[in-house]
């Protein structure tokens, strides 16, 4: 969701969910899930009248690691607060409808407290929509 606060400027949030597989050693230890959830300012380079509104993206958000086997609804998942980046356009195509197209990288601590844990976890988004302006 998105609201737009002045011409250049807006904010948005949002959640997503995401399966993936543990690798540990170069072994499957099973299927595994992150809920995330942000929030993130918005700067375009267009006015909100514009058609074709190019803009860059920056924010925080939570996110919560759910390990192979386990449950998030009983709390077993582990938190981590990461921070995103990127860039989109919006494109009105008629009356109220629109076009996105958005590539964020998300950037936390790694979970699970593993071997060989250093470093950072950094997860790739390329997405697409249709949205309504109203």
């Amino acid at each position: 969701m998105t609201v737009n606060f002045k011409s250049h400027m807006g904010g948005e949030f949002g959640y997503a969910y995401n399966r993936t597989h543990l690798q540990l050693d170069g072994v499957d230890q099973g299927g595994m899930a992150v809920h995330q959830v942000w929030g993130d300012g918005l700067f375009y380079a267009t006015k909100d009248e514009s058609r074709v509104r190019p803009f860059v993206a920056a924010g925080v958000g939570f996110a919560n690691f759910v390990p192979p086997g386990a449950s998030a609804s009983y709390g077993q998942g582990e938190n981590h607060y990461p921070f995103n980046y990127g860039a989109g356009v919006k494109v009105k195509v008629t009356g109220m409808w629109m076009l996105r197209f958005d590539i964020r990288q998300y950037n936390s601590s790694k979970p699970f407290g593993l071997p060989n844990n250093g470093g950072r976890l950094l997860m790739n988004e390329i997405s697409a929509g249709v949205g309504i302006a109203i």
